[in-house]
């Protein structure tokens, strides 16, 4: 099959080490795409999204393009046409016919394509650059194409694409909340013919978003350790590594539980904030993931009240025993422990200080907890086999899963590389 790939409002970096610690945002694609690329030989994957893929050194490159299946949409770039539309324009001139996408979700606004709808002033839109540039491309080629895809989505900001002008909608939405969401969207727009916004009909669509266990792509490439090796480096009690988040206030969620004790917070938060010397700011994924190393627990807190994150299984990986906020996974898709699930301040110190003094308990309950971490997790088998039966799915097709990865050589190190 032809494949479209790509993550609405974001350019893709297939440079892990320069992404900072925004685990279920920037890293999403970043891992996941080169497990999809390397393990479906006979697949062509074509990116419609701003990368820094042919850009990559060599190695990596070849790498990422083993089986020479992935195509940059924006290769060839033409000034003549608008940037949203190279990647349309660039199937047109290949001639190339796409089956099926899997697009991730990310930022937008109502208007993204400013050449086909006008204000109710009959005045054009202008739009910002960062929706120009990233959010527009993919829409664009989805709309002109009206192909089936599968929508990925790790943040309730973006499990429903704000984008009006998305005329074409997912398929299925993999998510980390099961729910059903209200789209308003343009029943149609004429990319021929401008027309005001005000004589076009809106529609509100329902779209059923599943759990799904996307969340665990963050375990992509990491490393099986043995408990003993784990607890080992084990010097310090409690760590939090979280954003500000939207649209509830997870800042004080997270403080009633902490108090006013001296811990260490991690995370990319309004300057205010900062103004309490225990938010440290954002520091690189690889950084972030050598200093869990020393640290035993911390409290995991949704971005949106019930949603399950990437981060309890992030924790896990690095010998953190996560306990769960009251408002977390609240339809209990994670299985584990009852004890790690706390409805209060008290409850939380309560279970923190019974783990310090009860060295066997704790072991045994982190050792629970890592058993949870498969090698089909971190080599991403999983993974893929999510990804691709889904879009098989959209397409009335079948997917034959894969039990092990084609390749097993590792990635190797980077340096830093440019986006653009």
């Amino acid at each position: 099959m032809n494949i479209l790939v790509g993550k609405i409002g974001q350019a893709i970096n297939f440079n892990i080490d320069a992404i900072n610690c925004n685990i279920g945002g920037k890293s999403d694609v970043t891992l996941t795409l080169p497990v999809l690329f390397r393990n479906n030989p006979n697949e062509k994957f074509y990116l419609c999204s701003r990368s820094n893929f042919l850009k990559l050194p060599d190695n990596i490159r070849k790498y990422i393009n083993i089986n020479e299946n992935v195509f940059d949409m924006f290769d060839g770039y033409n000034k003549e046409w608008p940037i949203y539309e190279q990647p349309y324009r660039y199937m047109l001139q290949h001639d190339i016919k796409l089956d099926v996408g899997i697009i991730f979700h990310g930022m937008s606004s109502s208007t993204n394509n400013i050449n086909a709808i006008l204000k109710k002033d009959g005045e054009e839109y202008s739009t910002l650059e960062v929706l120009r540039n990233y959010s527009a491309p993919p829409i664009y080629i989805l709309n002109r194409t009206n192909i089936k895809y599968v929508g990925v989505a790790n943040d309730p900001k973006h499990v429903i694409v704000l984008a009006q002008d998305l005329t074409n909608l997912p398929s299925i939405i993999l998510s980390q909340y099961t729910d059903t969401y209200d789209t308003k969207h343009y029943k149609h727009i004429n990319y021929e013919k401008m027309i005001r916004r005000s004589d076009i009909e809106i529609l509100t669509t329902k779209i059923k978003g599943y759990y799904s266990g996307i969340e665990r792509n963050v375990l992509i490439g990491s490393q099986l350790k043995s408990v003993d090796d784990i607890i080992a480096n084990k010097t310090k009690k409690d760590i939090y590594a979280l954003h500000k988040g939207a649209p509830w206030d997870r800042k004080k969620a997270m403080l009633d539980f902490i108090g006013p004790r001296d811990v260490e917070i991690y995370g990319k938060w309004d300057d205010e904030t900062y103004e309490d010397t225990r938010f440290k700011g954002e520091i690189p994924f690889k950084q972030l993931h050598e200093k869990l190393q020393k640290y035993k627990y911390t409290l995991v807190v949704p971005i949106k009240e019930g949603w399950v994150t990437a981060k309890y299984v992030e924790m896990i990986m690095n010998g953190v025993i996560p306990f769960f906020h009251p408002s977390y996974d609240t339809q209990r898709h994670i299985k584990i422990p009852d004890f790690l699930r706390v409805s209060s301040k008290l409850e939380y110190y309560e279970r923190m200080n019974y783990l310090e003094e009860n060295y066997g308990f704790y072991k045994e309950l982190l050792q629970q907890l890592l058993d949870t971490i498969t090698l089909d997790d971190v080599n991403g088998v999983n993974i893929n086999n999510l990804l691709m039966k889904a879009s098989y799915w959209a397409t009335e097709g079948t997917y034959k899963i894969i039990t092990e990865p084609l390749y097993e050589d590792k990635m190797v190190e980077t340096k830093q590389i440019s986006l653009f």
